[in-house]
C-alpha cells in the first residue's frame, strides 16, 4: 500500500512539475499580446495559489532558470577560459610527445647495449668467416 501511495505522490509531483514548465513556456511566448499576457498571468497566479506544491515547484523552477542565466552570463566571456584549456591540451600533447621520444630512446639503448657487448666478443669478421678455428690453429678448406 505504501508503494502505491509513494508512486501516486511521485506521479502527482511529476504532473505539477510538467504543469509549471508549461506555464513558464506559455508566459515566455513572444506572440502573446499585452492584454492576453495579463489574463495569462492572472490564471498563472490562480494556479500557484491553488496548491502549496504549485508555488514550491514554481520557486524551484524560477531558481533553476536564474542559475542557468547566471551561468550563461559567466560563460559568455569564455575566451580566456577556452585559451587556458587549449593551452593545457597543448602542454599535454607536448608531454606525451616527449614521453614517446623518451620511450623510443630507451628501447634503442636496451637493444643496442647488448648488441655492442656481443660484437665485442664476436667481431663481424669472426661472425662472417667461412671457417673458424681456435686461436693459433690453421685449417684450409678442401
Amino acid at each position: 500500500m505504501r508503494l502505491h501511495a509513494a508512486t501516486n505522490q511521485h506521479s502527482a509531483l511529476d504532473n505539477i512539475t510538467r504543469q509549471a514548465a508549461e506555464w513558464l513556456v506559455r508566459l515566455s511566448a513572444d506572440n502573446t499580446t499585452s492584454s492576453d499576457y495579463a489574463a495569462l498571468l492572472a490564471e498563472y497566479e490562480k494556479w500557484k495559489q491553488a496548491d502549496l506544491r504549485h508555488a514550491e515547484t514554481d520557486e524551484k523552477m524560477a531558481s533553476l532558470i536564474g542559475q542557468t542565466r547566471q551561468l550563461r552570463n559567466i560563460t559568455s566571456n569564455t575566451a580566456p577560459a577556452r585559451a587556458a584549456i587549449e593551452a593545457g591540451f597543448i602542454k599535454s600533447r607536448k608531454r606525451s610527445h616527449t614521453k614517446s621520444v623518451g620511450a623510443v630512446l630507451v628501447l634503442i639503448l636496451a637493444l643496442a647495449i647488448p648488441d655492442w657487448f656481443i660484437l665485442q666478443g664476436y667481431p663481424p669478421a669472426y661472425l662472417l668467416a667461412d671457417i673458424r678455428t681456435t686461436p693459433g690453429k690453421w685449417e684450409t678448406a678442401h
